[in-house]
């Protein structure tokens, strides 16, 4: 026999807009918050978009820093 319980969907979003919406459509009864909340964001969020925004960008992570 199958047992169901609470669905929870961690979402990993970085805001919230179209694909957030999408999550909360899908019925489950629980969704995280996307990652960035009221405030600054946590520098080591800050952080990490630099470092793969500097590896998938051809001229580096200087050119994230404008």
């Amino acid at each position: 026999s199958v047992t169901s319980g609470p669905v929870v969907v961690a979402s990993y979003l970085m805001a919230t807009g179209h694909f957030h919406r999408r999550i909360l459509d899908t019925g489950a009864d629980l969704v995280t918050a996307p990652l960035l909340g009221e405030g600054a964001p946590d520098p080591r969020l800050v952080e990490l978009v630099l470092e793969r925004f500097g590896a998938a960008h051809p001229t580096g992570r200087a050119a994230a820093y404008g």
